[in-house]
This record gives structure tokens, sequence and C-alpha cells, in this order.
């Protein structure tokens, strides 16, 4: 399936069920244009851009080295934060912790994934793109504290699904192609977990302990595909893996210990708000 297709419907099922969601639990959306304007920009920054950048880039190069690539977000969010707020500055402890949790991941991945590394250009910037893009939206959404973390999750989602279905129908023609089984299942997942439930952990996580801690969980990522194959496929991990483990709770601490207790406090103050408007 043509990247932009995936983007569209795993927004556009995940849209669904946040729309549900928020609706069960009585909160309203954004009633007017000018209140749904932030979340259009999330939706590009947050969403369409960075699935379409890595979905296109993993076509290209290894999931290892895009891994290591996208876990440049960290190092992105934390200039941004010290740029552009006043409460997630720049300290040697976060540095530390973010530059030892970007050495789990190439501990991790080893040397042979990264050693594709400068054989295609493009893809490797796009994935360093979608890192950036990852980064500013984690910093903006800084921003929209005083919105509940759901509703925030849920237009930004379906922000996005109104901006990727228009490009897919036009670039892509998605009723031209006849997709596999275990392809719709795949997108499936990718919408009700990645997606969805998801965007409603990250955006709860922003809003209890900022950017910066938040951006951390991307060194999650190649961690936890070694889980899932020990848990589902029967594989047995590494030394590396385990020293990978290590290093990443390390630098989550030591992002943590770096923050300003005012400035958790503040973080966590979010996500109170029951409408978008």
């Amino acid at each position: 399936m043509p990247p932009l297709t995936v983007v569209a419907a795993r927004l556009v099922i995940a849209a669904v069920l946040l729309a549900v969601f928020v609706h069960a639990r009585g909160v309203r959306l954004p009633a007017s244009f000018r209140a749904w304007r932030p979340f259009l920009l999330v939706g590009i920054t947050g969403n369409v851009l960075p699935f379409a950048l890595i979905n296109w880039g993993e076509t290209r190069i290894d999931s290892g080295l895009a891994a290591t690539l996208i876990g440049t977000m960290p190092f992105f969010t934390v200039l941004f934060a010290h740029r552009f707020t006043g409460d997630e500055r720049l300290t040697r402890k976060k540095l530390a912790g973010i530059a030892i949790g970007f050495a789990g991941i190439a501990v991790l991945v080893g040397p042979e994934a990264l050693a594709g590394f400068g054989a295609d250009i493009a893809a490797e910037l796009a994935v360093c793109g979608a890192a950036v893009s990852y980064a500013a939206t984690a910093v903006y959404c800084r921003k929209l504290a005083r919105i509940s973390p759901e509703v925030t999750a849920a237009a930004s989602i379906i922000a996005g699904a109104a901006i990727a279905v228009p490009l897919s129908l036009i670039f892509e023609r998605p009723w031209s192609i006849a997709p596999s089984g275990p392809a719709l299942a795949a997108i499936g997942a990718l919408a009700v977990l990645s997606t969805a439930l998801g965007a409603l952990l990250f955006f709860r996580l922003l809003a209890s302990a900022g950017a910066t801690f938040a951006a951390l969980s991307n060194y999650l990522i190649p961690l936890s595909g070694v889980l899932w194959g020990v848990l589902l496929l029967g594989e047995r991990p590494g030394v590396n893996a385990l020293v990978t483990l290590a290093m990443i709770l390390a630098s989550i601490a030591l992002v943590r210990r770096g923050t300003p207790k005012s400035s958790r406090r503040e973080g966590g103050g979010g996500g109170t708000a029951k409408t978008g408007r």
C-alpha cells in the first residue's frame, strides 16, 4: 500500500475511535474553525507529515537505521523546548540523559544497521525530518496544556485524517489497489494501538511531564520491538538488549532529575479543560 494511503487509512479509523471515546466521556470537541486551527497544525506536523516520511523512508532503508534516526527526536525536542518554552531549560543532566538513550539505541541495532548510513541520503533525511516534525509538535502542544489530552488527541487525529484523505485520493488513487488481508490487519493494528491509543497516552504524558520527558518515549520503540519478539516469537534477547534497557532507564532517570520540580508541576497542571474551545 502506498504511503499516503496507509496514513489516511490509519488516521480515519483512529479518528472514528477517538470521536466515539470523547463523546462517551462527555467531552466536547472544538466548535469553531478558529478553535480547530491549532489542531490542524498538529494534525499535519504530528501525524500526516511524519507518518508519510517514515513510511516512504522505510521502503528504502533498513528498520534498524530508521529506528536510530527517529531516535534523534529527543535531541531536537530539548533544543526546541529550551528555545520556545520558559520552564524546560537545557541542562547538562538532560543532555547526558538524551545522549545515553541514543547510545542505547545504537547498541541495540548494532553496527551492521548503521553500516548502511549514507547509502540513501533522501530516505535518511526523510526519517530525520519526521523526527524534527515530532519534536516541534511536542513543544508546540505545550501551548495546548489547558485543553484536556483527550480533546487534543481526538481533534489532532481528526484533523490529520481530514488532510490525509484528499491527499491520498489525489496522488495515489487508492481505489485501484487491492490490499491483502494481512495488510488490512496491519492497518487496523496501526490505527488502534499506534495511533488512537498512542495519541491518548502521549498527550497525557506530555501534559503531566513536559515535552522533553515525553520525547524519551522514542527510545522505547526499538526496545519494544525486542520485547514483542520475546513474547510472540520466542526470541531470546542478547546482551546488547539488556545493556540497552539499562542505558534507557538511566537516560530517563537523568532527564527527570534534570527537570526542576516546579517545571514538572506546571507541566502536570494542563489537561483539565473539558472542551477544545
